[in-house]
C-alpha cells in the first residue's frame, strides 16, 4: 500500500507536491506554536513561583496566621536592618524584600462617578539591588 502511495506521488507532481507541502508545513507550524506555548506558559509559573516566595520567606506571626489574606498592616517596616542581620548571619543566601499588594480598582465616568470596578493585585520585587541565583537552601523561617 505505501508503495502504491509513493508510486502517485512520484507519477503526478503536479497534484501530489502542493498538498504533501502543505501538511508538512502545518504540521511543523502546530509542533513549533504548541511547544512555544508550553514552554513560554512553564517559564511565567516558574519565574511567579520564584518571584513569589523565593527560597525562604520571612514574615511575622502575625502576618503568618493570616498569610493567605495578604494583610499588608501586618508587612515588616524598615527591613534594612533585619536584612543586614540576615545577610550576616547567611551570606551564602540572597535576601531581597518583596510585597504583595491588592486593592479595587475603580474607573470612572465623566462625572467622576464609579461606571465599573475591579479587583487589582500586585508583585513588588527589587531586581535592581540584586541578581536572583538559585541556591540548594530550603529554609523556613518565621520571627
Amino acid at each position: 500500500m505505501i508503495r502504491f502511495l509513493f508510486k502517485g506521488l512520484v507519477r503526478d507532481r503536479s497534484r501530489s507536491l502542493f498538498p504533501v507541502l502543505v501538511v508538512i508545513s502545518g504540521v511543523m507550524m502546530t509542533a513549533f506554536v504548541q511547544s512555544w506555548i508550553v514552554g513560554a506558559m512553564g517559564d511565567f509559573v516558574n519565574t511567579y513561583a520564584f518571584f513569589d516566595s523565593g527560597h525562604v520567606k520571612v514574615m511575622s506571626r502575625a502576618y503568618a496566621r493570616e498569610a493567605d489574606k495578604i494583610p499588608n498592616d501586618l508587612a515588616y517596616i524598615g527591613v534594612e536592618s533585619l536584612l543586614r542581620d540576615l545577610r550576616h548571619d547567611f551570606p551564602d543566601m540572597i535576601w531581597t524584600p518583596r510585597i504583595r499588594f491588592g486593592g479595587l480598582l475603580d474607573i470612572p465616568d465623566e462625572a467622576g462617578e464609579t461606571r465599573a470596578q475591579g479587583p487589582a493585585l500586585g508583585l513588588a520585587v527589587d531586581l535592581f539591588s540584586v541578581m536572583p541565583r538559585r541556591t540548594s537552601t530550603t529554609k523556613s523561617f518565621s520571627t
